[in-house]
């Protein structure tokens, strides 16, 4: 975060804060010009204090009286003057000092898909077989698309479950089998007992889609629609283990 002084268009509160200001010090002069317009116009008479043959008659306690007042009055406004000057000041202080700078660039976003109702459209069909995409997909690469995985996955062996589970060995990893992870009812029928595995076809159809291959899976990453970018990650996925199998054929003719 970067601090500044901002210079953008004063706010509402600020605008009402000068208004209050500026009305206070029109009301403060225009008292002090009714005093002095009503001394210069009263007329003499006798009330029993000094008279003045050519001037207005003064009532000395009365006119202590008004001085007394017109001092409570001025204390009151300047109070209320300065406390509006302290609010303004610490308002615009405080904008300069947390005002930051949008990022120039965000981080990975985590799409999150609705789960779709029941009976809805179904899971996508795979276009090109996976084994042909592994023929020219890159660990790397993949390793980079991960990234967007980690705020529910941990890759690591012997790492913890988060979100999802531990995805260390998860290529040819019976579905629904990690250790110490809760998994939803809908991926533990999608398992069979656990006699499915994450073979690279399975992982092929449910990353592309992983709430329409598994309606009412918890997980809710939308999936990743484009092929390469996920073979990129399935190839990648494949790395994760102490002794990685071989890769598909990619001149087989099953998907």
């Amino acid at each position: 975060m970067r601090a500044g002084i901002n210079t953008s268009t004063p706010s509402k509160f600020e605008s009402l804060i000068v208004r209050a200001f500026y009305s206070g010090l029109k009301s403060v002069k225009k008292s002090h010009a009714q005093d002095h317009l009503d001394s210069c116009n009263e007329q003499p008479k006798d009330i029993g204090s000094a008279r003045f043959q050519d001037g207005p008659v003064y009532d000395l306690p009365a006119a202590r009286g008004a001085l007394q007042m017109n001092s409570y009055v001025n204390t009151a406004v300047g109070a209320l003057l300065g406390t509006i000057f302290v609010l303004m000041s610490v308002s615009i202080a405080s904008e300069g000092i947390f005002h930051s700078e949008a990022p120039e660039k965000e981080g990975f976003a985590i799409v999150a898909e609705e789960a779709p109702a029941a009976g809805g459209e179904a899971a996508p069909a795979v276009a090109v077989p996976i084994a042909q995409l592994l023929a020219s997909a890159d660990a790397k690469a993949g390793e980079a698309v991960f990234k967007k995985c980690q705020a529910c996955h941990d890759g690591t062996k012997g790492g913890p479950n988060k979100v999802g589970p531990n995805l260390f060995g998860v290529v040819d990893r019976p579905i629904a089998s990690h250790a110490g992870f809760a998994y939803s009812a809908p991926m533990k029928d999608f398992s069979k007992g656990g006699s499915e595995k994450w073979t690279f076809e399975y992982l092929n159809k449910f990353l592309l889609a992983p709430k329409k291959d598994v309606p009412g899976t918890a997980m809710g990453f939308a999936g990743l629609a484009k092929d390469q970018e996920r073979a990129n990650v399935i190839l990648y996925l494949h790395t994760l283990a102490d002794s990685p199998g071989p890769l598909p054929d990619p001149n087989a003719a099953t998907q």
